[in-house]
């Protein structure tokens, strides 16, 4: 590892052990600008799973209902030594590096739970580059350390020898690695990086960024088998393979191998049908927003994607729609369907973010009191209707 810049450098010296057949893909970058608009479209993954298909989001739905949690205390050194009790990282055949679960991981269990190592915010009055070189020489050495031996994908064309300018490989780093932290800003997380994409029914891992802890966690919202890959998804996957695979390349650089872009053609395109259907049927529920749709008929949309994702196998958002769903009960007055759905919710919000996170404890105070609501009764009364028709 190349020696650490003196705080006061204003341009970083050093070469990187950084290794791009080891890289995730990344966009290609454009001439530099003083936003980071080409940060941005790596961002979705971490933002969308809290914004809702109708806009409803959470946090802070019922603040004044609930009780402050003890303050967690982050430990970089321990939450690194716990890795190693679930996960390894190794070279994978075609991926390069990847995390690969030591023993069976439960349906919800906690995989990383990580502070950024550098954090940008989105918009910069200087270019990235510049802003760069100030925060890199103020990084401690492990830190430093850290960023440096992560993977990177597409410099600029004119640059041959990237240890002579560590500004612009900084920063392919941050696009090759960077996510979400909070709407507008970008982290660099090096234990959640190792983490490979997979699409669709195929990834078993998601990531969220908790504001109020100012960190990052990645939960198994699927039980992964001692011996499986762990992955996650770079961006929403209900897409028909042909254009998850076009937009993977032109915007990722890399043919994605997941076991759903694996399928033999006749099942890839039954998957594609689901997947496009699923997709069609979001677009569908949110025009209850609008009035579009009366309530029944937006909880009957709900019905249908969650039968089809069970096909598909894909399992994720799940807490977020039916938190839509919870959104459009109370609205309609519908407390049964409030407290039916709130407990579906929870429960997959459980899975997905952490059975500790406000969300959850946010779906148990709506299962306890449907009229607190907000948005109780907003509109006309009518019977929307539960979730149990889903598990007869």
């Amino acid at each position: 590892m190349p020696a650490k810049p003196r705080k006061a450098a204003t341009k970083a010296s050093t070469t990187s052990k950084s290794k791009k057949d080891n890289a995730k893909p990344t966009p290609k970058k454009d001439a530099v600008k003083t936003t980071t608009k080409s940060w941005l479209p790596l961002l979705p993954v971490a933002v969308a799973l809290l914004s809702g298909i109708l806009g409803y989001g959470l946090p802070f739905l019922f603040p004044r209902f609930l009780e402050p949690e003890p303050q967690y205390v982050y430990d970089a050194e321990l939450e690194a030594l716990r890795d190693h009790t679930l996960f390894r990282t190794e070279k994978l055949p075609g991926k390069g590096i990847g995390v690969v679960a030591v023993r069976d991981i439960q349906q919800g269990e906690l995989l990383v739970k990580e502070k950024p190592v550098i954090v940008v915010p989105a918009t910069l009055s200087v270019t990235p580059q510049e802003y760069l070189a100030e925060i890199l020489p103020t990084l401690s050495q492990s830190k430093y350390d850290a960023f440096f031996n992560l993977s990177y994908h597409s410099l600029p064309e004119h640059i041959t020898n990237p240890s002579e300018h560590p500004d612009e490989l900084a920063l392919a780093i941050i696009q090759t690695n960077g996510v979400a932290a909070g709407h507008s800003t970008v982290g660099v997380f090096p234990r959640m990086a190792r983490i490979n994409h997979a699409c669709a029914g195929s990834f078993n891992a998601v990531y969220n960024w908790r504001d109020d802890e100012g960190l990052l966690v990645v939960h198994a919202f699927k039980p992964i088998p001692a011996g499986s890959e762990i992955t996650t998804s770079y961006f929403d996957t209900k897409l028909p393979r042909s254009e998850r695979q076009a937009g993977l390349l032109s915007q990722y650089g890399f043919n994605c191998t997941c076991s759903t872009c694996s399928l033999p053609p006749a099942e890839s395109l039954e998957s594609d049908a689901r997947l496009t259907n699923i997709a069609g049927l979001y677009s569908n529920f949110s025009s209850w927003g609008w009035k579009g749709i009366s309530g029944s008929e937006a909880i009957e949309n709900v019905r249908k994607i969650w039968e089809l994702e069970d096909v598909e196998g894909y399992w994720s958002e799940r807490g977020r729609l039916a938190a839509d769903a919870v959104y459009v009960a109370a609205t309609h007055g519908d407390r049964d369907a409030v407290k039916e759905w709130a407990e579906v919710s929870a429960e997959w919000f459980g899975y997905e973010i952490g059975k500790d996170s406000i969300q959850v404890l946010e779906m148990r105070q709506v299962q306890k009191n449907p009229e607190g609501h907000p948005n109780w009764k907003d509109r006309d009364e009518e019977r929307v209707g539960g979730p149990k028709r889903m598990f007869e």
